[in-house]
């Protein structure tokens, strides 16, 4: 364990920033937990997976582009004590095998061999109720015209690839859609939540820009480096940091959004900055301006969210320029 410690970057707040951080919790998303017979009430760290409540298959749009689905067979070896199947692609004798035997069975086997198939891999999806997703899958398969149905029997597992991705679209549509109902109902609420660690542990650092809140921080891409070097000039700024994605700080909310940079300006904002390259103004550059706005009117005045982008030609609504970002640091 020591020899593994030692290998590990770990890098402390440096200590002149110590007293600006002691006692900040920067607000997260809760699920709002009601008074009843059963429980006294609570507040619960939001999760997405919270907001498949009332999700269901029924009703929702199966209109699936099958093109291009893999016609690999594969064969799943289920090992004692895995949770998730191994799959492996057949040799090539197992597969002559695989679909002699498929074809020799009358059509209404092989449609419906190839649904159990299906619907045993997308068996695993936990926010889907098992019996809306076998009728889901036989209203897909179902509606098939025989050139469908022939593609089918190739290649189930890649037209149940296909299923999970558009399921899994409609959950993320659901997840949306059920947060900003509880967020308007007072089913969620943003409160003081996390705490700065007193060390960060990156991958690679670097530790050329001051001002940095930590002896040294993330290695960053040179969009992000520009942009911290900036911030170094601009006398309102006390400390950044580059937040760490998937082990630093998250706008909880639909998905989990790990802004690139978060700042304390000397009046005490929070600023949290995702930055983006131009080839990036795209839907999820879209959703997470929604998403870190929301955070930034429900966490207070105090904090403050933007999408920063280098040049201002054709901006996603809601996001801004590298030039007005920093004019707006500088003003807080």
């Amino acid at each position: 364990m020591g020899e593994v410690r030692d290998k590990v970057n770990t890098f402390h707040i440096i200590p002149q920033y110590q007293e600006s951080v002691d006692g900040l919790l920067i607000p997260q998303f809760f699920q709002v937990i009601p008074q009843s017979l059963f429980t006294d009430g609570d507040k619960v760290l939001l999760s997405k997976e919270m907001l498949a409540d009332g999700f269901t298959l029924k009703g929702k749009a199966y209109d699936i582009d099958f093109a291009a689905a893999d016609d690999e067979i594969v064969k799943v070896d289920v090992e004692t004590g895995r949770s998730v199947p191994r799959a492996y692609q057949m040799e090539a004798a197992d597969q002559r095998y695989f679909k002699e035997y498929f074809s020799s069975l009358p059509p209404e086997s092989r449609v419906r061999q190839c649904k159990d198939m299906m619907i045993h891999q997308l068996d695993k999806l936990n926010m889907v109720d098992g019996s809306d997703l076998r009728a889901y899958v036989n209203l897909i398969v179902d509606g098939m015209d025989r050139e469908q149905l022939a593609a089918m029997e190739k290649a189930p597992l890649g037209f149940a690839a296909k299923i999970r991705a558009k399921i899994e679209t409609l959950l993320d549509q659901h997840y949306k859609e059920t947060f900003f109902t509880w967020l308007d109902r007072g089913k969620i609420v943003c409160e003081p939540s996390y705490r700065l660690p007193s060390a960060i542990h990156p991958t690679n650092s670097t530790a050329i820009y001051g001002r940095s809140l930590y002896e040294a921080e993330e290695d960053m891409n040179a969009l992000e480096q520009d942009l911290v070097k900036r911030l170094t000039a601009i006398p309102n700024v006390l400390w950044w940091h580059r937040n760490i994605a998937r082990h630093g700080f998250a706008i909880n909310g639909y998905f989990n959004h790990y802004p690139d940079i978060m700042i304390m300006t000397q009046s005490s904002k929070i600023i949290l900055a995702e930055t983006k390259g131009e080839h990036l103004k795209n839907d999820d550059s879209r959703e997470k301006i929604e998403l870190g706005a929301a955070w930034r009117n429900a966490a207070g005045n105090q904090y403050r969210y933007y999408m920063v982008f280098r040049d201002e030609e054709n901006l996603p609504h809601g996001a801004v320029s590298m030039g007005q970002f920093l004019e707006t640091v500088e003003a807080l």
